[in-house]
C-alpha cells in the first residue's frame, strides 16, 4: 500500500474487503507503529495517526519539553514544541507527542507496514466471516458447490465457503460441479486458516427448517413439528401436532 495515497486506498480497501473503514485505518495505524518499534527502537510510546480528511499518516513520539534539548529522541525545546503543535501554551516539562513523518522510515520499514496491514485485513475478514455465519447456525443456506477434496464436498454460500463432510451427506447422493443445494449451516470452526462452516444435508433440522420455510401453517406456528426420523437420501417421516380444529 503506498503511503502517499492512504485516504483513497483505505476506501478502496474497505469496499473490496467489506470492512468498515475504521477497521481499515486501525489496521494501518498499528503497522505503521509495529514497523517503527521494530526499525526505530530508540522511540518509545509511539503511536500512528491517519487523518482521513487529508490522508496525512503520522508517527507520533512522545518527547519532554526543555530549554536546550540534550538528546532530540525524548526531547523537544519548548519553542519547537510550540511551534510544531502551534500551542503557546505549552510548558517547561510537558510531555507533548511530535509527529514523525512516515517517508523518513525508509524502504525495509515501508515493506513492513505493508505485510502487517495486510495481515490484519485478513485477520478482520476472518473475524467477520466467523461472526456473521456463527449467528446463522441452523439456518439453511443455498450454496453451489465448488470442488471435491477428497469426499467432502466444497461449496459457494456466498461471501464465504462452506465444507459438506462425508459423514453430514445423504446416503448415495452424487453431486457435480455448480450443482445448487440447499443446506443447514451445522457449525463454525475456528481453524488456523480461518472459519470453517461445516454444512449439512443429513441433519434432521434440515427438514424441519425447510418445512417451516414452505408450509405456512409450521411457519406461524399453528402446527408444531414434535418428532422427525430421516434416513438421508432414503425416507424421512416427521410427526406433527397442532391446538386447532381447523388443522
Amino acid at each position: 500500500m503506498d503511503f502517499t495515497n492512504l485516504k483513497r486506498d483505505v476506501s478502496a480497501v474497505a469496499k473490496e474487503k467489506d470492512l468498515d473503514i475504521a477497521i481499515v485505518k486501525e489496521a494501518i495505524e498499528y503497522a505503521l507503529v509495529a514497523a517503527s518499534k521494530k526499525n526505530l527502537s530508540h522511540y518509545n510510546d509511539a503511536r500512528a495517526e491517519l487523518n482521513m480528511e487529508t490522508g496525512e499518516l503520522h508517527l507520533l513520539v512522545k518527547k519532554i519539553v526543555v530549554d536546550e534539548p540534550q538528546n532530540d529522541r525524548t526531547e523537544v525545546s519548548r519553542r519547537d514544541a510550540r511551534k510544531i503543535l502551534k500551542d503557546p501554551h505549552i510548558g517547561m516539562g510537558d510531555v507533548v507527542e511530535i509527529p514523525i513523518e512516515p517517508a523518513a522510515f525508509g524502504r525495509i520499514a515501508a515493506q513492513s507496514a505493508r505485510q502487517i496491514v495486510m495481515q490484519r485485513i485478513r485477520d478482520a475478514e476472518r473475524k467477520k466471516t466467523q461472526d456473521e455465519f456463527s449467528k446463522r447456525i441452523n439456518q439453511v443456506v443455498t450454496g453451489t458447490v465448488q470442488r471435491f477434496e477428497r469426499r467432502d464436498v466444497i461449496m459457494n454460500i456466498g461471501r464465504a465457503e462452506g465444507i459438506m463432510p462425508i459423514y453430514e451427506q445423504p446416503a448415495g447422493g452424487h453431486f457435480k460441479h455448480n450443482d445448487r443445494l440447499k443446506v443447514l449451516i451445522l457449525d463454525v470452526r475456528e481453524t488456523p486458516k480461518g472459519p470453517q462452516i461445516v454444512l449439512s444435508r443429513r441433519s434432521p433440522n434440515l427438514v424441519v427448517k425447510l418445512f417451516e420455510s414452505e408450509v405456512p401453517e409450521i411457519a406461524d406456528g399453528t402446527v408444531k413439528i414434535i418428532g422427525v426420523a430421516r434416513e438421508a437420501g432414503v425416507r424421512t417421516k416427521i410427526a406433527v401436532v397442532s391446538s386447532s380444529s381447523d388443522v
